[in-house]
């Protein structure tokens, strides 16, 4: 049985953490309890989605997935170099997963504001092991590197997956 919907503060809290990555003020909480609308959860929602604060909140997340925690001088080359930007319009944007997912692995931007997407490929240093390691968990929500060796009898990728995924990444790249 699926558990009772949370309460309101709860809901609020949970919600401005997951969306824009903090906690709603005094003011938001007091707006949002005072609200009588049957549909505020939802328009909250919507609003969270729409601000600056969530494309920001989704590249920090996006960016940690894909390329891993970093140091100041590495967010600097990761800002300078378009890797936030592309991250963050593509949110703002409601930019489909896959036209995403697809800039960031062609590495050949047909617009202005895929030039940034090029970053992930620099940053891995064109080791096609990393990139299909670091992109696999992002496209098919698991982690393929334990099939690099073997197949295993719970996880779904097999190694001849494994492999033909980074021979992609070495066809799209002109190896092999």
């Amino acid at each position: 049985t699926p558990a009772p919907l949370a309460d309101e503060r709860t809901f609020l809290r949970r919600v401005f953490l997951d969306l824009i990555g903090r906690i709603p003020t005094v003011a938001e909480t007091n707006d949002f309890l005072g609200n009588v609308s049957p549909d505020k959860r939802t328009a909250l929602v919507d609003r969270l989605l729409a601000t600056d604060e969530a494309a920001r909140n989704f590249r920090e997340i996006w960016d940690a997935l894909l390329l891993g925690r970093r140091n100041g001088r590495r967010e600097d080359k990761r800002r300078d170099n378009g890797w936030f930007e592309f991250l963050e319009t593509s949110f703002k944007n409601g930019r489909p997963w896959n036209e995403v997912v697809n800039a960031i692995i062609e590495a050949r931007p047909q617009k202005p504001e895929d030039k940034g997407a090029l970053w992930f490929l620099f940053e891995q240093k064109n080791e096609h092991q990393q990139i299909a390691e670091a992109i696999a968990p992002v496209i098919y929500g698991t982690r393929i590197d334990c099939a690099q060796c073997h197949d295993h009898r719970y996880d779904p990728i097999p190694q001849a997956d494994y492999y033909r995924l980074r021979a992609d990444y070495d066809r799209r790249n002109g190896v092999g």
